[in-house]
């Protein structure tokens, strides 16, 4: 479904003309293509010379030295205010115009989405957490389902994803990629030995998954050197727990809005 109001978003990230921030469909329809776009720009209006789809280590850190704790009224930057405010829209929240401001209609949004992702108590002001902007950049869905839990399943592009790797130079916990019995999610933004790069709600959601599997599944963000991107299957072939665990999965599948990973709002 078409939202006028995004359509004002995907002219302002055709209003660049930098190589490397593609041009985008004016069709009011928000996509991972626009959200990547979105995060070129950001990278570039930060002074990041090779951009990337990933909202990575880089551009945090960048963000952070650049900005500080938060976005927010005195940070004082129109196309980084048009940016937040484009991505509120395609999130479908309310964007306060076009107008390359933080005006009380983007504060009060940015404290709704902190809200509805559990973090408000964290972040209780209206200020845009570099780390709460890198969720705002993303397809992520923070919204109630009919029983009034949220959901938090995120939808994910197909590149997104990495599992079977030839075996030559893998080492480690990434031999089991060779043997297809691990994937990474998302490898660019959780790259090996970066830490803090998950949200607490998203750790708590990642917990209570790996506890509905029964220890059938282990997480690389638990690592000595931790790689939040990396999930395996942590026993042998034949184990029982799988064939249990591949019908339970099937079962969440058949009914939306159950199973592991879902927290009442606000948790």
């Amino acid at each position: 479904m078409a939202d006028e109001m995004v359509e004002p978003a995907q002219r302002f990230i055709n209003s660049y003309n930098v190589p490397g921030i593609p041009k985008v469909e004016v069709n009011g329809k928000t996509s991972w293509t626009v959200m990547y776009a979105l995060t070129r720009a950001l990278q570039h209006e930060l002074g990041i010379t090779t951009l990337s789809d990933s909202f990575g280590p880089t551009t945090l850190s960048t963000l952070q030295s650049r900005f500080g704790p938060q976005i927010d009224d005195v940070t004082r930057h129109g196309n980084v205010y048009r940016i937040v405010q484009s991505a509120l829209y395609c999130k479908g929240y309310d964007g306060g115009g076009m107008d390359g401001t933080y005006n009380d209609r983007v504060a009060e949004s940015v404290a709704e989405l902190k809200s509805n992702m559990g973090v408000g108590g964290a972040s209780p002001d209206s200020g845009l957490p570099p780390k709460v902007f890198k969720a705002l950049l993303t397809m992520d869905p923070y919204v109630r389902v009919g029983d009034g839990t949220e959901r938090e399943v995120e939808e994910m592009a197909r590149h997104e994803l990495a599992g079977h790797r030839p075996a030559t130079g893998v080492t480690g916990h990434t031999t089991d990629y060779a043997s297809g019995t691990a994937v990474a999610i998302r490898p660019d933004a959780y790259p090996p030995g970066a830490t803090g790069v998950r949200f607490p709600h998203q750790v708590a959601v990642v917990r209570d998954i790996l506890k509905e599997c029964e220890g059938v599944v282990s997480w690389g963000g638990r690592l000595r050197r931790p790689h939040a991107a990396h999930f395996q299957i942590a026993v042998r072939p034949g184990d029982p727990r799988l064939r249990r665990l591949a019908l339970r999965i099937d079962g969440w599948t058949q009914a939306p809005g159950r199973g592991a990973g879902l927290f009442p709002l606000g948790a």
